[in-house]
Order: C-alpha cells, then sequence, then structure tokens
C-alpha cells in the first residue's frame, strides 16, 4: 500500500448557475460565440464540396431537407467508399472494437520524485483496475458508433464528439458524434482549441428532456405547453477558463432570446474531442484527406459524367428527320423490336422492313478513370493492396504496399493520440469519478499517471522498438556467450518492460517485489537441498554413489 496519502482535490462538477455565464455577461459570451460562427461560415464552402463528392450523407439536414436525393450529380462513387473505408481504418487503427487500446500507466514524475512515497507497482495495480472500469464505458456500442461518424468528418479535417454523463443505469457515460458544420472554434495559446461552440434548431420538447432542471424563459414554456414540436436555436458554449488554477472549463447553454442561461456547469475536463487531421498555421479548422483528394474527385467526378453522356450519345445515336408528314418523333419509341412506319426505305420504295443502323461503339475512357481514381484512393490512404482485377501481385509487393501506407499515416498518428484517445479517457475517467464509481486510496491526477495507447498501430511502433531490443541481446550472446549477455544486459528488468510495452496485462508480470522474494525462495531451496545432502553424507560417512562416482561409475 501506499505509505503516504495526498488529499485529493475537490470535484468542482456540476455547478449551478454562477458556474458559468450569467445573465449580466451572457451577452458577451453569446457576441463571442457570433464571432466564431462568422468565422466557421468562411469553412462552408470548402464543406459543400467535400460534401457534394465524397461524404454526401453526412451533412446536415436543414429545414425541411429531411430524406432529400444527396447523390444525384455523383456520377462516381469512388470517393464515398474511400471515406468510409477511411472511417473504418482508423477506427481499426486507434480504437479497434473489441479491444484493448489504452491503458492507464504511472507518469515518469511518479518514478523519479522519491518525495511522493508511492509503490510503483501497487500504483501500476490500481491504474490496471480502473482502466478495466473504463474500458467497460467505452465497449456498449455507444463509443463505437460515434467514433465512426466522427471519422467521417475527420477526413474532411475536423472530427467532434460530446461525451457527457449518460441518463441510462447501463450507460453511465454518453457519447455524441456532431456534425463539424454545427460547431464554431476559438482558438487558445499553443494552437489548441480553448472553447467550442454548438448552435443547433431543436424542438422544445426534446431540449426540455435533455435539460429537466434548466431555467427557461416563460416564452419557451407558453410553446412547450401548446406546440411542443416548435424548433428553437439552442447554443451551447464550453469555454476554458484560465483565471483559475488548475483550469476548468465552463459549460453554458441558452436560447437564441434568452435573457439567463438555461443550465451552467463546471467540468474539469473538456467535454468535447476535436480532433484535427492535419493545420495549417493560422487556421483553427484542420484538412483532412478529402481536401487532397478534392481536385482529383472533381475531376474524376467530370470525366464519368462526360463518359456516361459519350456512351448514352454512341448508344442511341443523333438521327435526322425528313419533313414529310409521315414520321412523328413524338410517337416514335427509341426501343429494340420497334418498328416505324417511313415514307420509303431506299431506292423504289426498299424492302418492307429494313434495320436501322446504330452506333455500337463508344470509348469509356478507361484510362483516365483508373488514373483519378488511383489519385483518389492514394490521397484517401485507400490504397493498401492492389485492385482485384489487376494482374496477381507477389506477396513482397502486397507487404510493401501496407508499409507505405503505415508509414504514410504514421505522421498524423500522434494528432491522433493527443486530440482523441488521451482526452477521451481522462474525461470518462473524471464522470467516473463524479458519479462516485471510482473507490481508491491512492492519489489520482495528470501529474501521477499517464494514457499509454495500446492500439494496434501503437503496438506495431512498440513492437518494432521491441525487435531491436532482442536483436541487440542477440548480437551480445552472439559475440560474448551466456556470461557476456549475463554481465551487461539486465534480463528480468528488459523482459519485465518489454511486457509493459506490448500492452501484456501488469497482472500477469512479476513486480520487483515478487522478482526478489522469488530469488529468496529459491536460495533457501538451494540451501535446505544443500543441507540434506550434507546430513546424508555425514550419517553414512560420504556422499552417495551417485553424487561422488563419476558418470561412468555411476552407470556402470
Amino acid at each position: 500500500m501506499a505509505r503516504e496519502q495526498k488529499k485529493r482535490p475537490q470535484n468542482p462538477e456540476p455547478a449551478g448557475p454562477a458556474a458559468g455565464a450569467t445573465s449580466g455577461n451572457l451577452a458577451g459570451q453569446r457576441a463571442r460565440a457570433d464571432a466564431a460562427h462568422a468565422v466557421t461560415t468562411q469553412w462552408w464552402s470548402q464543406w459543400d464540396e467535400a460534401y457534394e463528392f465524397a461524404l454526401p450523407f453526412r451533412k446536415p439536414a436543414e429545414s425541411g431537407s429531411n430524406g432529400e436525393k444527396r447523390a444525384d450529380r455523383l456520377f462516381d462513387n469512388t470517393g464515398l467508399v474511400s471515406t468510409f473505408r477511411f472511417s473504418e481504418r482508423m477506427q481499426r487503427d486507434l480504437v479497434p472494437v473489441g479491444q484493448e487500446w489504452f491503458q492507464l500507466e504511472p507518469s515518469a514524475f511518479l518514478k523519479i520524485d522519491p518525495d511522493l512515497k508511492i509503490e510503483v507497482d501497487e500504483y501500476r495495480l490500481e491504474l490496471q483496475r480502473i482502466s478495466t472500469l473504463a474500458r467497460e464505458c467505452f465497449s456498449t456500442g455507444s463509443w463505437d458508433t460515434a467514433f465512426v461518424e466522427m471519422a467521417l468528418d475527420l477526413a474532411m479535417g475536423t472530427g467532434a464528439m460530446l461525451i457527457m454523463p449518460g441518463s441510462e443505469a447501463h450507460e453511465p457515460v454518453a457519447f455524441i458524434a456532431t456534425s463539424i458544420r454545427e460547431l464554431a472554434l476559438e482558438s487558445g495559446p499553443f494552437n489548441k482549441i480553448d472553447a467550442i461552440f454548438w448552435k443547433k434548431q431543436r424542438p422544445a420538447r426534446e431540449i426540455k428532456a435533455e435539460m429537466p432542471d434548466g431555467t427557461f424563459p416563460r416564452e419557451f414554456e407558453d410553446v412547450l405547453r401548446d406546440k411542443p414540436e416548435t424548433k428553437f436555436t439552442l447554443s451551447q458554449d464550453v469555454v476554458l477558463d484560465r483565471s483559475v488554477k488548475p483550469h476548468v472549463w465552463r459549460y453554458t447553454a441558452y436560447l437564441d432570446k434568452s435573457e439567463r442561461p438555461i443550465r451552467t456547469a463546471t467540468y474539469r475536463t473538456c467535454p468535447w474531442i476535436v480532433p484535427r487531421y492535419w493545420r495549417v498555421p493560422g487556421e483553427t479548422f484542420g484538412r483532412g484527406p478529402i481536401m487532397v483528394a478534392l481536385p482529383a474527385l472533381k475531376t474524376l467526378n467530370k470525366t464519368q459524367e462526360l463518359t456516361l453522356r459519350a456512351a448514352a450519345l454512341a448508344i442511341l445515336g443523333v438521327y435526322t428527320q425528313l419533313d414529310d408528314g409521315v414520321f412523328n418523333p413524338d410517337t416514335a419509341r427509341l426501343t429494340p423490336g420497334a418498328l416505324w412506319k417511313v415514307a420509303r426505305n431506299g431506292g423504289v420504295l426498299g424492302p418492307s422492313i429494313q434495320k436501322l443502323d446504330v452506333p455500337g461503339r463508344f470509348d469509356v475512357s478507361n484510362i483516365v478513370l483508373a488514373d483519378q481514381r488511383q489519385q483518389v484512393q492514394r490521397a484517401m490512404l485507400d490504397d493498401g493492396l492492389p485492385p482485384e482485377q489487376g494482374g496477381v501481385r507477389s506477396a513482397l509487393e502486397i507487404a510493401e504496399r501496407m508499409k507505405h501506407l503505415a508509414a504514410n499515416t504514421i505522421g498524423a498518428y500522434a494528432r491522433h493520440v493527443q486530440e482523441i484517445i488521451v482526452p477521451a479517457v481522462r474525461r470518462v475517467i473524471d464522470i467516473l469519478d463524479t458519479m462516485k464509481l471510482l473507490v481508491t486510496k491512492l492519489p489520482m491526477n495528470q501529474l501521477l499517471t499517464q494514457v499509454k495507447v495500446t492500439s494496434p498501430m501503437a503496438a506495431a511502433i512498440k513492437a518494432d522498438m521491441v525487435k531491436r531490443q532482442v536483436e541487440w541481446v542477440q548480437m551480445i550472446a552472439a559475440l560474448g556467450g551466456p556470461q557476456a549477455t549475463a554481465q551487461v544486459v539486465k534480463l528480468e528488468q528488459m523482459m519485465a518492460d518489454m511486457g509493459h510495452d506490448l500492452g501484456i496485462p501488469a497482472k500477469y508480470i512479476t513486480t520487483v517485489d515478487e522478482r526478489q522474494q522469488l530469488m529468496l525462495t529459491t536460495q533457501k531451496l538451494v540451501a535446505l537441498a544443500l543441507a540434506a545432502i550434507a546430513e546424508q553424507a555425514k550419517q553414512g560417512g560420504g556422499l552417495p554413489a551417485n553424487q561422488g562416482a563419476a558418470p561412468d561409475a555411476a552407470v556402470a
């Protein structure tokens, strides 16, 4: 157990109206949000193009536009398919379903500061228990669904997910993926997001159901009673307050014409995770693979459209009509087997029935289309395997393609860890602690605890490092033999660290105390065995025959 326990900080959430914007400063809060939304509208034209060519089913439905056709102008679905594959790949590499993709570990401060007086191995086991509880919140299915939706928006450059306490007993944490078009962001120092402003039109009954204890204006209550389906614009702002230590996040919910906030709260962790794929200096929103692939997407879509039009003209053709009062284009059917009545079929009126020649060849521009599709797939990180209709590829080529794809995705991996996994885990643990579902006697804070990622991509990186360590040990053994290995390599510590790096649960790895106890037990057993041999030799006048004789004599 820990030899010294420190007092845990008081939980600052949730709080009442005084915690967020009050009636006195709500006007300033609303002006700040409006300014951020004005900047967001500058992105709409780019997002609309991305929605049109790669993600038509993700654009938020405007008023009265439910069920509208969204793919009428889409003549090639390469971008749409690659976007969904991108989302699935993000989930598979970062937060795979049914697997452990994070683990709480003691930080380096705990290991180097002797004044903390906390046993590292004991702290690691306690963090393992807390990690198991947190993983249960991520395994309800709500996280997996919300992550896929968020990753679709992340393909454009920026995703968004709201993490709040759940309203159901079987779901203590709620994960809500929202469209980035509904949000406005404000950047703070060090290029980090300091404010998130969410504005959306919602029915009055839905707002009331979400905030039953909210302070609503009388006009809203009257509409709720008479016409509950009437929509109001609900704004929910989350702003980082740097005026207090430690920093806290202020939450404020209000309607367009509200004089007072509907609801306010204060959180230790940000309820939003807003990852960005790449970021241009000076911009708050990110840019993603769809933005890179957009020129090829436009060219591909237009080329496919013109190809289909050319094919239609090649199949149906364009005809001239003799204005003799016999042929009527309004009644003539352009279908196979149709018979047209004409004045003549050739010289001296021609045969009674004659086949009409129609063009049968058309160029589908396969070379141009294949090149554009390949460019789109490469930009969307969807070029891991060769096309099925292509020639047979060797195993080496496929392995090199997969290695190249992994190298392309590793650049954004660090940002994904810092803007998705770490804040999501901290937020869930914060919610569980607020709901008194975490019972621990050890101090829990971000200085002593770090979130270790154990996803497939992180495991691949760690495996490469472990591979180098194993090769080093093998090299020492080959050069100096077992004796040099024992003198140079701390094998016990190295193997334990390898297990932790590869994400092996701590309960399966012996601690330092357990290894020392095992060594003492082994020494005791050896001492007892030697004492028994000595006692037997003393009583029998010498060592047993098979102990003191040479091997050949013993066999004889």
